[in-house]
């Protein structure tokens, strides 16, 4: 089986560039600390290679070198990519409530989606001039005017979601000027997770299992000191209301309701308990967004060409627990093998092992040697059922 890791950092996973790089966990997931993989490698490239996190912005920065870079410099453009990856974040929330709107206006509007336009209608900008002057400042004062002014709207949104790409393309710009660029790559990697959570929607559980995930699980949640019995008792009623099954998904995400935090810590803690039960790892179906090119497009202010609307990305998504105590006893990076290894070595963390080869024919042989033949010219051309 073959499985996908994207990265903005490609330079850093390059073997020739630099053989011994081990890949670090995320700290910070929708399912908590852990190395990420995706089954689909269109979907790594189009959903993690293009757009970096705020860690992989500091972990870019960190790499950076000292003598050319001093700390003060190194804050400063801390501080720089953490407001872009905020204005980031924001920008992709607008092309789904745009989305959101296109698709329903009224029952978006019923859920409050509105209030993230009359937001910008009532400020300034975010740090790079005034928006006011793009639309006016809530016209629409009943429920029937608000119907009656769709078209408007979304004719105002699409230019402020514009004219925030654009105040994003400034930043990634300053960036760029000291070497933070995004240098997208997708890699192939052989998985060695010994047991993991199945939580797909496919996989379905019934109350009273005495055996399994779900029973597994459930033990470890009454006895949570964090979680009351009210609390067990509502998530077993919310299990049961339609019917006597129901799927694993639906208990992934009920369980991480009964936490407490950041949904990231709430992962931690269910993580924890899964690796008490000897889990190592987990899969999901991640639902992602990318902004829709080539539909509802807006010229910004400085000319660019903007979707101001999203498109879903669903894909099975593999998460390898990084707890340096998990089912072995080992790291995390011991767990995964780029292709291009020679052997899997499960006590050696570098991605490529201890194999120097430059090109085993392998998964990643076979597509070098398409991409040699000129039969892949992107991501998008690579057959990925070819490979798993």
């Amino acid at each position: 089986m073959v499985v996908f890791h994207a990265t903005p950092s490609g330079k850093r996973l390059n073997h020739l560039d630099n053989p011994d790089v081990q890949l670090q966990p995320s700290r910070q997931g929708n399912h908590g600390s852990g190395n990420y993989f995706s089954f689909s490698a269109t979907a790594a490239h189009d959903v993690y290679a293009l757009r970096p996190t705020r860690d992989g912005y500091r972990n870019m920065i960190q790499r950076l070198p000292g003598d050319e870079y001093p700390p003060e410099l190194k804050d400063g453009l801390m501080e720089t990519a953490d407001y872009l990856s905020e204005l980031q974040r924001g920008l992709a929330i607008d092309r789904n409530v745009y989305s959101n709107l296109l698709v329903d206006f009224e029952g978006a509007y019923r859920e409050g989606q509105l209030d993230r336009y009359y937001g910008y209608a009532f400020s300034a900008g975010e740090g790079g001039g005034d928006m006011t002057g793009l639309m006016p400042s809530n016209p629409y004062r009943t429920y029937e005017q608000v119907l009656a002014a769709r078209d408007d709207i979304l004719e105002d949104f699409g230019q402020i979601i514009a004219y925030r790409a654009d105040r994003v393309k400034e930043l990634e710009e300053n960036l760029a000027e000291f070497d933070i660029v995004v240098d997208p790559m997708v890699i192939p990697v052989y998985p060695a997770a010994q047991k993991v959570a199945n939580f797909t929607p496919e996989s379905m559980h019934r109350l009273g299992e005495d055996s399994g995930l779900f029973a597994d699980m459930l033990v470890r949640l009454q006895n949570s000191d964090e979680i009351s019995d009210r609390q067990i008792n509502n998530l077993l009623s919310k299990l049961s209301s339609k019917g006597d099954s129901f799927s694993a998904e639906q208990f992934y995400d009920e369980a991480l309701s009964l936490f407490q935090g950041t949904h990231s810590m709430r992962a931690d803690k269910f993580n924890s308990m899964l690796k008490e039960a000897g889990y190592d790892s987990l899969i999901y179906v991640h639902s992602n967004s990318v902004p829709n090119v080539g539909v509802n497009e807006f010229r910004s202010p400085s000319g660019q060409i903007i979707p101001v609307s999203a498109r879903d990305v669903d894909h099975l998504a593999l998460v390898i627990f990084d707890s340096p105590d998990t089912v072995s006893g080992q790291k995390t990076n011991t767990k995964f093998k780029h292709t291009n290894s020679t052997e899997f070595d499960v006590d050696e963390n570098r991605l490529f092992g201890r194999g120097d080869a430059p090109m085993p024919r392998g998964v990643a042989g076979h597509i070098a040697g398409l991409a040699a033949e000129g039969k892949i010219k992107d991501i998008g051309d690579v057959d990925v059922g070819s490979f798993c």
